[in-house]
């Protein structure tokens, strides 16, 4: 039985998306901070190291949550993140 306040395998995989491209994001502005002689180096390896912490969240929550409700099974797809979800699980055949 599942509680109310459990993500369900595209929720999971909806929020890994928003961490992973939000961080993909601040990685590419921090290299981009980099590239402006003006700007300070800090303020680019904060928005890196930033971007990069994003990034590791992302698949580590994909990993973890994005999941076949009925066998456990990774969707993931061999370890990468995928931008949607398969309509059967590749495990047990159910319908996701």
């Amino acid at each position: 039985m599942k509680r109310g306040d459990e993500w369900d395998c595209r929720q999971a995989l909806k929020m890994s998306h928003i961490l992973f491209f939000s961080g993909f994001l601040l990685v590419m502005a921090g290299g981009l901070v980099l590239c402006v002689s003006t700007a300070p180096r800090a303020l680019a390896a904060l928005l890196m190291a930033g971007g990069a912490v994003l990034l590791i969240a992302g698949l580590i929550l994909a990993a973890w949550k994005v999941r076949c409700p009925h066998c456990g099974a990774s969707l993931m797809l061999g370890g990468r993140l995928p931008l949607s979800l398969p309509p059967h699980c590749p495990g047990c055949g159910e319908k996701l």
